[in-house]
């Protein structure tokens, strides 16, 4: 397919009126392909038996393609296969963003020490939506701290916990996120600085976008 796209960017940039039916013609072609290449990818990855999708989901990944990849995630994100998942969360974080971390203070009253530490994050908060805002990115998965590092690898910005995963090194914050049908780890972030009253609102990070 490479090949055949490469060809068409070259006729396409050398090629006059003369060129314009057989320009369209490679247009078709390298749609058909891409078209049926995707569909042998959706193929694999929808396989019955769960050992033979896992395994298309982990080499799809691993092969580089940016078309294969980010469709593999997708599936993998919007799975309700939790091995599939697994793969799919680890991928995207070994990514490394930037990705959102999306508080709801609806149910907080304006300048609660949540709302400070959002601040304190340099996020940003919508006062007319209730919805604070905060963007991170993380290093790949450090088997050794068991976890993924914030990008700066002072501390873990997400660590795997069982089926959860947990924001607790955040400074004064702490979370607990699960992986919801719509591809977003979800679940609550709070504010628990040692001497000051706990806040709490729900949170999540949305992975497949």
């Amino acid at each position: 397919m490479r090949k055949l796209l490469l060809t068409l960017i070259c006729s396409l940039a050398g090629a006059g009126a003369a060129m314009a039916q057989t320009s369209l013609a490679d247009i078709q072609a390298a749609v058909a392909a891409s078209s049926s290449e995707l569909d042998q990818v959706d193929a694999m990855l929808a396989d019955t038996d769960p050992n033979r999708r896992l395994a298309a989901l982990k080499l799809l990944i691993a092969s580089g393609e940016p078309l294969f990849v980010k469709r593999a995630k997708e599936v993998g994100l919007l799975s309700s296969d939790p091995e599939m998942q697994k793969v799919a969360v680890a991928a995207t974080l070994d990514q490394g963003g930037p990705f959102r971390l999306e508080i709801d203070l609806s149910q907080l009253e304006e300048g609660s020490s949540l709302h400070k530490l959002i601040q304190d994050y340099d996020g940003s908060i919508d006062e007319t939506a209730k919805l604070g805002r905060v963007t991170f990115s993380t290093l790949p998965y450090d088997a050794d701290r068991k976890c993924w590092p914030a990008a700066d690898g002072k501390l873990c910005a997400i660590i795997p916990t069982g089926a959860a995963y947990s924001l607790d090194e955040w400074q004064y914050g702490s979370g607990s996120l699960e992986l919801q049908p719509d591809g977003a780890l979800t679940g609550t972030f709070n504010f628990n600085r040692g001497g000051f009253e706990r806040v709490g609102a729900p949170a999540r990070i949305p992975l497949a976008e």
